[in-house]
């Protein structure tokens, strides 16, 4: 089944297209994930629950976000384990 615009939740994000596009990149994917996940959760606390988050609940979406976009904008020297991998010869 193909997904539609309409499809594309948060969670198919994080959980289908972000380990994909990590796979481009040498690293361990899981805790990227995980963390997303956990900011995921907290995003739709406040939305669907109108919770209001901790500081710490902030900080780990902040973190969170940072992450990803560390690994995919920075130069490598500042991206840690996560380099982009040589394509196949």
């Amino acid at each position: 089944m193909t997904k539609t615009a309409d499809d594309l939740t948060l969670k198919f994000l994080v959980n289908a297209v972000l380990p994909q596009l990590l796979r481009a990149y040498d690293g361990d994917p899981g805790p990227v994930i995980k963390k997303a996940n956990e900011a995921r959760v907290i995003r739709n606390n406040v939305v669907h629950s109108r919770s209001e988050p901790t500081l710490e609940q902030t900080n780990l979406v902040l973190s969170s976000v940072r992450t990803v976009l560390s690994i995919f904008e920075l130069p490598d020297s500042f991206k840690g384990n996560f380099k982009l991998r040589s394509p196949p010869p």
